[in-house]
């Protein structure tokens, strides 16, 4: 009877050992427990805007789902960034110290948001809001009460005093301060002409002294 080779059985063995290592390679590797795949993508809920503070500004938007990485340049300045918890647990705000970025200035915002497979990335060129709802509502042209007890009109922003304009009158804006601290436009009432008044003097939006007919004080 014929036999067979020591050595011609070692390298059988060899070959199928070397079959099922391969199979084993080709096959998918299942999900990792850590990492679950997601069916949900995070996404921009709303648009982004820019808000001016004492000392520099700020980034408010808002996520479809939550997301714990983010890297924020505003300005080309890179912002520090937190979970808004007021709001709910995708609203994000991010913060640069820059006294330069001041209301009425346009600046570049470029936000990653990290994700798996791909990161969001997305970048604007955002206008810088003011903070003082009485300036921000009056930077279309409307026609605002005064509510604060005095309001001085002067020839340029804080200076050469041409009028007071009191409690219940109004002032119609034509254009606001690069700060948006002051407005220019036309001072009512007893005055009737065109001046420079601090922002902070008008009603806020809403309010039952604020004035938006063409005719009156």
């Amino acid at each position: 009877m014929r036999t067979t080779s020591p050595i011609i059985s070692a390298l059988a063995a060899s070959a199928s050992c070397l079959t099922v290592a391969v199979g084993a390679l080709a096959a998918p590797a299942a999900a990792h427990a850590d990492h679950p795949v997601s069916n949900k993508t995070v996404a921009f809920a709303a648009k982004p805007f820019l808000v001016a503070t004492s000392g520099g500004v700020y980034l408010e938007y808002k996520l479809n789902r939550k997301a714990s990485k983010h890297a924020i340049t505003i300005g080309g300045q890179k912002a520090r960034f937190f979970v808004d918890k007021r709001a709910g647990a995708a609203h994000y705000r991010a913060f640069v110290d820059n006294p330069g970025f001041d209301a009425g200035r346009t600046l570049t915002v470029k936000i990653t948001v990290v994700r798996p497979g791909k990161d969001l990335v997305r970048v604007d060129r955002l206008f810088v809001r003011n903070r003082n709802p009485g300036a921000a509502a009056s930077a279309d042209g409307m026609r605002v009460g005064v509510c604060a007890q005095e309001l001085e009109l002067n020839k340029t922003p804080n200076q050469g005093r041409d009028g007071v304009l009191t409690q219940g009158q109004s002032f119609r804006v034509r254009k606001l301060s690069r700060s948006g601290k002051y407005a220019y436009g036309l001072a009512y009432g007893n005055i009737n002409r065109l001046g420079w008044v601090s922002a902070s003097g008008f009603c806020k939006p809403g309010s039952t002294n604020n004035s938006s007919s063409p005719a009156g004080t």
